[in-house]
């Protein structure tokens, strides 16, 4: 499967914030950490766990390319997958949410 491009990433990352409502909410059991588990596109019926501390998503383009301490020193671009993107975008409008609720 070719590399997808960013555009083709920020564009897949806005249908998964459009499909928000069918996250599930998750905490890994040995060492609590909570994520979200995401409905893959090329995989349907699977879903992919992502955390944002730390950064982390188990799909193919974050093994591949993703910014993983695994990937330190290897070549190629680093960048977030899809699934990271979208989790970045809804909790940065949930803290603006919160920032706001609490200002007024």
């Amino acid at each position: 499967m070719p590399r997808p491009s960013h555009q083709q990433l920020l564009e897949h990352a806005r249908e998964l914030v459009e499909q928000e409502g069918q996250w599930l909410i998750v905490t890994r059991r040995r060492d609590g950490v909570v994520g979200y588990a995401l409905p893959s596109r090329s995989e349907p019926g699977t879903y992919h766990l992502v955390t944002l501390d730390p950064p982390h998503c188990d799909c193919t383009f974050a093994r591949l390319h993703g910014l993983t301490t695994r990937r330190i020193g290897r070549g190629g671009a680093h960048e977030l997958c899809a699934h990271l993107l979208a989790l970045h975008y809804i909790s940065e409008q949930q803290d603006t949410s919160n920032a706001t609720e609490e200002a007024l």
